[in-house]
């Protein structure tokens, strides 16, 4: 079956799933396929906002939500366990709060080679 396709649905499965690894492919895929459904709901928000301001301002709202649930949520969760396969904690996901540098930084990291039996550093006990 198709990479991408297996990719998402996989994404969609573990929603809410925080541990665990997800491989180069799986995330990459996954990103491939977010930006190609944002290029189609831009298209189709400038095609509704071109007919009608009002039905533009629907369709935007409407189509923002759907990507915010379908692949905004899952796309965290696929960050966080790209970034346990080369065995850094979920918590190098702030990094994106960093203007300019920590998204350079996230991709980076994000193309790094999984590692054997990588897992999260631990979190220091008080």
């Amino acid at each position: 079956m198709n990479p991408m396709i297996e990719s998402v649905k996989d994404a969609l499965k573990k929603y809410f799933v925080f541990q665990g690894r997800a491989t180069r492919p799986q995330f990459w895929w996954f990103e491939l396929a977010n930006l190609i459904v944002a290029v189609v709901f831009t298209i189709v928000i400038m095609i509704a906002g071109s007919v009608n301001a009002s039905l533009g301002n629907l369709v935007n709202t409407l189509l923002h939500l759907v990507t915010l649930v379908v692949f905004g949520l899952p796309g965290i969760s696929l960050a966080v366990r790209r970034l346990h396969d080369i065995g850094k904690s979920g918590w190098w996901l702030l990094l994106i709060f960093i203007p300019l540098i920590g998204i350079i930084w996230l991709i980076v990291l994000w193309t790094r080679p999984s590692i054997s039996g990588a897992q999260p550093a631990a979190q220091p006990q008080n």
